[in-house]
């Protein structure tokens, strides 16, 4: 499977080269990822004509693990990231999981897995 992948400004936050645009020839397809706010969308092109479907970013994930392998996706909704909490919170193998978020024209990044612990040692501590 041939594709051609490069780094592009967000359209939506306007990163400069942070959002993944991968075209895929096999398919004719493209799909763009920023890791910054969470913006995605699928283009897919056929003799019909065009489709494009364009997801409504929450935000991004990266996952830090042992040994500095990362990990990285959209999340589309807080559902998504209460999933994500649920499934990593008890891995002891990852170091971090940074979530990023595109909010009133800024973008906030914050590391759950401080979070998680910090909660843990106020609940311990009856704060």
């Amino acid at each position: 499977m041939s594709s051609v992948t490069k780094y592009i400004d967000c359209p939506n936050c306007g990163s400069p080269n942070k959002c993944l645009s991968e075209y895929s020839i096999h398919s004719k397809s493209e799909y763009r990822l920023c890791y910054e706010c969470g913006y995605t969308k699928d283009t897919r092109f056929k003799n019909t004509g065009i489709n494009e479907e364009n997801f409504n970013p929450y935000g991004t994930y990266t996952i830090i693990h042992q040994y500095n392998i990362e990990e990285v996706g959209g999340l589309s909704s807080e559902n998504e990231l209460d999933y994500l909490i649920s499934r990593m919170q008890d891995d002891f193998n990852i170091k971090a999981i940074i979530i990023s978020r595109y909010i009133n024209g800024k973008i906030i990044k914050y590391d759950l897995i401080r979070q998680i612990k910090l909660k843990k040692i106020c609940s311990k501590l009856g704060i």
